[in-house]
């Protein structure tokens, strides 16, 4: 059994939900070292979280200026 070791800079922005397999992110991670990758997911925010977040910002300020209108979210 080996040892656990510590993620790439390169896995870490893929479990943060980056798509790393595209070719533009790539040319853009190429240019970073694995260890600044690391710092630099280390202090991020998962894009979904951010995504979910930006919804119900949006869905909040229709309910404040619309409050009798009921949504629903798909």
């Amino acid at each position: 059994m080996q040892p656990p070791r510590c993620l790439l800079g390169r896995e870490a922005l893929a479990l943060q939900g980056f798509p790393v397999n595209d070719g533009r992110i790539q040319r853009i991670i190429n240019d970073f070292s694995e260890s600044f990758l690391q710092d630099l997911v280390g202090n991020m925010v998962a894009t979904p979280v951010l995504l979910a977040l930006a919804a119900a910002s949006v869905l909040s300020l229709i309910h404040i200026s619309e409050p009798t209108r009921r949504y629903a979210i798909s």
